[in-house]
């Protein structure tokens, strides 16, 4: 009997033949794969999975497919996760949607408690739940073998622990520097003829971004900082994009985040689209690019460029965790580093490692550290951060990222760990061979310094001193205007006791406690 299968996808741009759906594009070797010619290369995998896990291991590039067959249906996603795809099980078949809202759901409960939980301390849902009950999403990396009552994954990019890791390798920034302009130079000819939106800030992420716009030639590029009037990033993203000859634009959210905001079509419309039941809405890009685009300086065609995940291949979230004694202890370090600062029970923190320990880091080849970066990667940059561009999609933007690039992950992946800590070796190839010539090495950031333990005390001193201590020890005026968005959200919610994070300055806290209980009051 044929498995029963309702598919609802209307969110993306998706090309669809007969039962074969995709989204985004990649290339396989020097073939670039995108609508026709990414259908045509799955049909030739469309009855081996295991044909077709070995093509998406070789794939590069932004995509997701769906492909349905008489008894089961295989879904899988890029790294990347660029395009979100959610599945509710049920006796009678299948539901599979990019929107989870056009996903019948039986299951009207709270979500369990772990569930949010974990939401309210990461901002996204693990693995593949969601904050519906019944419904589930596909795991950024992964193929996932599907019917009415099981599921298989299959991961297509993460190393197995079963398998014999390769040895880690030295390199020198001439080797890092050919890695970044090769891969590059597959995005630059997709952007040859389109206007560039790059969101440029004074870290080293974005300027790498624009010298290697300006390395290739493109001149139809436009820089833009958003935040408050006084935002330190403006004056030094201004003096970069100017030395390179693009255009500069600043979106001053003292003026433009204003009260009522919340009410506003643009922004109900967006949440449930950005949000969509896994992650926390990003409202940082939201005001920016609505700006941009309502002032005629952007439009559909444009493509957005963020610098989205530099700060992971580079090493900037290391510490020494190849020093780490234990799994348990990495985990707890995880929960402390990328937590929103909610304060958590002891049953709650150790609830979290435990998952955390059970899923990542507990490897049979016992190099559980490798542990931290898939966590890091999967449920950080591609659910988090990498989720954040669903801002840009919004408003009819396509947004690409060069730093997430298969063969730079790849190969940042194989460098020996001192040489990632700190981003060592990713900053000096940056200031040494792209900023110094092109005359942008101005303002660069001091190296850093592992100061955990002097870290770990000033956390647990913070947690118990009092508000205005703490109002004064952290500047109340944050660059993005999060201050003023949050107390919007909050003011909605009047009868919501919401938990103030240990660090007033981590806005996110509150993001995920209202996004949380939007859903519960639907």
């Amino acid at each position: 009997m044929d498995l029963i299968v309702k598919v609802k996808l209307q969110k993306f741009n998706w090309y669809s033949q007969g039962k074969i759906h995709a989204a985004g594009f990649a290339w396989f070797g020097n073939s670039y794969l995108a609508r026709e010619s990414l259908i045509d290369e799955l049909k030739k995998h469309q009855d081996n999975i295991i044909g077709l896990k070995e093509f998406l291991a070789g794939l590069n590039g932004q995509y997701a497919i769906l492909i349905e067959r008489n008894d089961e249906c295989w879904l899988a996603s890029s790294i990347h996760w660029c395009f979100p795809l959610f599945y509710s099980q049920q006796k009678t078949g299948l539901q599979i949607s990019d929107d989870p809202a056009l996903l019948v759901n039986n299951n009207q409960d709270d979500p369990c408690e772990f569930t949010a939980n974990y939401f309210t301390t990461f901002g996204v849902c693990p693995r593949n739940r969601t904050l519906d009950n019944d419904i589930f999403q596909i795991r950024p990396g992964e193929l996932l073998q599907l019917d009415a009552e099981n599921s298989t994954s299959i991961p297509i990019h993460f190393q197995s622990a079963k398998q014999i890791p390769q040895p880690p390798t030295l390199s020198n920034p001439e080797e890092v520097k050919n890695v970044l302009l090769e891969s590059f130079s597959r995005y630059s000819k997709l952007i040859a003829d389109k206007q560039v939106l790059l969101p440029l800030t004074a870290g080293y992420d974005s300027r790498l971004l624009a010298c290697l716009l300006k390395e290739f030639g493109h001149t139809n590029v436009l820089c833009a900082t958003w935040g408050r009037a006084d935002n330190q990033e403006k004056e030094t993203a201004a003096k970069v994009a100017q030395q390179l000859g693009f255009d500069y634009h600043f979106v001053n959210y003292s003026e433009i985040v204003q009260a009522g905001f919340s009410g506003e079509d643009d922004f109900r419309e967006y949440i449930p689209f950005a949000g969509h039941t896994s992650s926390m809405p990003f409202l940082q890009d939201y005001f920016g690019i609505k700006w941009l685009k309502e002032n005629q300086l952007i439009d559909s065609s444009t493509v957005v460029m963020p610098g989205h995940p530099g700060d992971f291949i580079s090493g900037e979230h290391l510490s020494k965790m190849h020093l780490f004694k234990s799994p348990g202890e990495l985990s707890r370090h995880i929960i402390s580093r990328f937590s929103t600062s909610i304060s958590l029970t002891k049953a709650q923190k150790l609830k979290l490692s435990n998952h955390i320990t059970a899923n990542y880091t507990s490897r049979p080849d016992g190099q559980f550290w490798k542990g931290y970066e898939q966590w890091d990667l999967e449920e950080r940059q591609a659910k988090f951060i990498g989720n954040s561009t669903l801002a840009f999609r919004f408003f009819g933007l396509e947004p690409i990222m060069p730093l997430f690039d298969q063969t730079i992950l790849r190969f940042f992946e194989r460098l020996e760990p001192h040489q990632r800590i700190n981003s060592q070796l990713y900053n000096k190839t940056l200031e040494t061979l792209f900023f110094r010539p092109q005359k942008v090495d101005f303002n660069l950031k001091r190296q850093k310094t592992n100061h955990q333990l002097f870290t770990s005390l000033k956390n647990l001193a913070l947690k118990f001193t009092p508000e205005f201590v703490k109002q004064h020890y952290y500047p109340i005026n944050d660059p993005i205007c999060y201050r003023e968005m949050t107390n919007e959200l909050r003011e909605m919610c009047p009868d919501l006791d919401f938990s103030k994070p240990v660090k007033p300055h981590f806005y996110n806290a509150f993001l995920t406690q209202w996004y949380l209980k939007t859903l519960n009051n639907r």
